[in-house]
Parts: C-alpha cells; sequence; structure tokens
C-alpha cells in the first residue's frame, strides 16, 4: 500500500512540475514575441515620421517656388522612396509671416501626422509637433 502511494505521489509531483515548466515556456515565448512585435512597430514609427518630416521639407520647397505668389496650398501626394505623404494643407497667416503645413505619412496601417509652422520670408520651421 505505501509503495502505490508513494508512486501516485512522484506522477503527480511531476505532473505539476510539467506543468509550470511548461507554462514558463509559454509565457517567455509570448514576451519575445510582443517584445518582437513592439521594436517593429518603433521602427514602422520611426518611418513614418522620417517620411512626414521629408514631407514638411518639400512643401518648404514648394513654398519657396511659389514665394511671389503665395499660392502654394497642398493637397500634394508625394512618393518618397516607395512610401507615399500627403501636404494635406497650407495655411498663411500674413499678419505674422507664417504658413501652417499638415502633412501625414502612412505606413503599416498608421498615419503620423505633424503639423510645421514656417517663416514665409526666411523659410525656416518656426515650431513642429
Amino acid at each position: 500500500q505505501k509503495l502505490k502511494s508513494t508512486g501516485y505521489i512522484a506522477l503527480i509531483s511531476s505532473i505539476i512540475i510539467g506543468f509550470l515548466l511548461l507554462s514558463m515556456v509559454l509565457s517567455q515565448s509570448l514576451l519575445a514575441f510582443t517584445a518582437r512585435q513592439n521594436a517593429l512597430a518603433l521602427e514602422y514609427n520611426k518611418m513614418r515620421t522620417a517620411i512626414a518630416l521629408s514631407c514638411v521639407q518639400i512643401a518648404r520647397l514648394r513654398l519657396a517656388e511659389n514665394e511671389l505668389s503665395g499660392t502654394y496650398l497642398g493637397g500634394d501626394l508625394i512618393n518618397i522612396d516607395g512610401h507615399a505623404c500627403i501636404v494635406n494643407n497650407v495655411e498663411y497667416n500674413d499678419a505674422e509671416d507664417t504658413a501652417a503645413i499638415s502633412v501625414s505619412a502612412a505606413l503599416q496601417k498608421a498615419t503620423t501626422t505633424i503639423f510645421a509652422t514656417i517663416s514665409t520670408n526666411t523659410l525656416n520651421i518656426l515650431s513642429w509637433f
């Protein structure tokens, strides 16, 4: 009777230890997968931001090309290295000699939008967010 009891305890103990080890392995696997996804999402965010900033630079160039007429209003779809960004609009503030530019870049089902304020005299970026 005592030998059967000892074997039963050993069997149950090994099953419990096996489940604990399996749960630890699965949780580590999920953590690694989540970390990989987060790193990839961060990389895509950096790419979207770089594309949107490039779009701001192109909008500054278009402002310079149309400096005398002040007619650049945006609405352009721009291709940058196979990725698209949009100059949403350009709003002029003649009292402050500034132009507010809104650009968006989309990548992997997410969009980054940047708003920049540009001096229409020097074309310097005064602020952006």
